[in-house]
């Protein structure tokens, strides 16, 4: 697996691990998100606010995603100031072409920070991108997981703490 791809990253964090009966994954993959370095974890913070960014322009929304939708304009509502991300650390060939256990939160953790560090300085456009192309109900996922983490993360971010008061309850579609 190309780890540099966005497409192929949103593939496997949405559309394989995210995807599934389970119903705490995105809680697990949140926490094993928590494990990384500081700079993947302001990259992965950035990546959800982007993406809640994207869903509160969002026009046309189903039963399927109207939780997020609704959930991304209450936030987006207000001023947002994402945390900077700066260009992180050159990734090795052997880092970023690699297989992946897509069932394991830790090695799809791995994968994802290896992502965010090799697409900081496209703002991980293309993660973004696919995700806007996939199914509403995946969307939700990952949007329902993005929550999880920016309860965890932004409690220790002065500008973005009054993300923890907002009552989100993503139902599973």
């Amino acid at each position: 697996m190309n780890l540099k791809n966005g497409k192929e990253m949103e593939r496997l964090v949405a559309g394989t691990y995210l995807n599934s009966m389970c119903i705490d994954r995105g809680k697990t993959l949140a926490e094993e998100m928590g494990k990384q370095g500081t700079d993947v974890k302001t990259a992965f913070t950035y990546l959800n606010l982007a993406w809640l960014e994207i869903l509160s322009k969002m026009e046309y929304h189903d039963a399927r995603n109207e939780a997020s939708v609704q959930l991304a304009k209450e936030i987006y509502n207000r001023p947002v100031e994402p945390p900077k991300v700066t260009s992180l650390k050159e990734v090795s060939e052997k880092e970023t072409v690699r297989s992946v256990d897509s069932e394991s939160p830790r090695d799809v953790a791995k994968a994802l920070s290896t992502y965010l560090r090799t697409d900081s300085a496209g703002r991980y456009a293309g993660f973004l991108q696919a995700l806007m192309s996939e199914h509403r109900t995946l969307q939700q996922s990952f949007t329902r997981m993005g929550m999880c983490w920016l309860r965890a993360d932004c409690r220790n971010r002065k500008n973005l703490s009054w993300i923890c008061d907002i009552d989100a309850h993503l139902p599973f579609i």
